[in-house]
């Protein structure tokens, strides 16, 4: 994994991994792959911090109903909703569990795998884009919006994107984030953002701009000390939608 470029002032420096093209070309890689190797699936984000299975334990420890509904943003090959479905603690009839990417060949990788896997019929991928594209108005929104929504790594690309807002007000694109994401949110719904390159203190202050949101809780890593200071390679935060 690439180590992302350090923060000047209050944001990253743009990087080809905020990039489009970036990331339909890994895809399309991984999707090779897979074609010519089933069993490998592609990358998992942050597996070397067990990410996926803090999270798991993070969301079984809320006592989430089974017909809870699920979006990944940013889903890329798919790998944390397939652990959330293959898990048991939620319906196969229960709520909709949707994976969006804007690269569409990180959706034909995952849509390869839930076939592969056999969940096809469980799980929904869709090429959206969590700022630009306005997902409150989309058909695969549930009624009331979303309990639970998953980022890994999603917030994290896109603030390492050197682009801005199309509202003229000169913002990056990351700062838009928010506004889309929290659109899908059920009132009560739980948003679950892991990153590398944000500390904790520094993704409740980028995220809490929002007002609809609350600080919730966090996932604890394994912690390190290097120079008189405490702290971890990533960060799990849970905001909740007021």
């Amino acid at each position: 994994m690439t180590s992302p470029p350090e923060p000047t002032s209050e944001h990253l420096n743009p990087s080809k991994l905020g990039t489009k093209e970036y990331w339909d070309q890994a895809y399309e890689t991984e999707s090779h792959n897979f074609s010519a190797d089933p069993t490998n699936e592609g990358q998992i984000w942050f597996d070397e911090s067990d990410a996926e299975s803090r999270i798991l334990r993070y969301l079984s420890s809320q006592d989430l109903p089974a017909s809870t509904s699920f979006l990944d943003v940013g889903t890329g090959n798919g790998h944390l909703l397939f652990e959330l479905v293959e898990c048991g603690e939620y319906d196969d009839d229960g709520g909709a569990m949707v994976g969006i990417d804007y690269s569409p060949k990180a959706v034909e990788l995952a849509e390869k795998i839930a076939k592969e896997r056999g969940v096809e019929k469980r799980v929904r991928f869709v090429v959206a884009d969590c700022v630009k594209d306005e997902l409150s108005a989309a058909e695969w929104v549930p009624e009331g919006g979303f309990g639970v929504v998953l980022d890994k790594g999603t917030f994290d690309a896109i603030s390492l994107s050197g682009e801005v807002l199309e509202d003229g007000s000169g913002r990056r694109l990351y700062e838009g984030y928010t506004q889309g994401v929290v659109g899908v949110m059920a009132r009560g719904g739980l948003l679950v953002v892991t990153s590398c390159n944000w500390t904790e203190e520094e993704l409740k202050k980028k995220l809490l701009v929002n007002q609809d949101l609350e600080y919730y809780g966090k996932i604890s890593y394994p912690s390190f000390s290097f120079g008189g200071k405490t702290g971890q390679a990533i960060s799990s935060i849970c905001f909740r939608r007021k």
